[in-house]
């Protein structure tokens, strides 16, 4: 689970081979996605109840636009099967 306090935001972020699945379960935020880190990003409000998916090669982030926590799960899918950096075997791989 990820939880960021209010006004705090990871960098934008590209994952090459991983795409992301986030569950919104409180607060509310920002999402910003670009398809590279020079161009304009599109922004997007994010709410509790909501879904969305990071396609591999997408830059992103979330910021935290609320007074509260912002908290969701992040899970990440490996559409080429697991990479052999994580030391993770594609058996062990739902425990992440």
């Amino acid at each position: 689970m990820v939880v960021l306090a209010p006004g705090e935001s990871p960098p934008l972020h590209v994952h090459a081979d991983t795409e992301q699945i986030f569950h919104v379960l409180a607060g509310q935020g920002e999402l910003s996605v670009s398809p590279d880190p020079g161009a304009d990003p599109r922004r997007e409000p994010i709410a509790a109840g909501l879904v969305v998916r990071i396609p591999p090669g997408t830059w992103h982030c979330v910021l935290n636009t609320g007074s509260d926590e912002l908290r969701y799960l992040s899970i990440d899918a490996f559409p080429g099967g697991v990479p052999a950096a994580t030391g993770a075997s594609k058996a062990g791989a739902g425990s992440r």
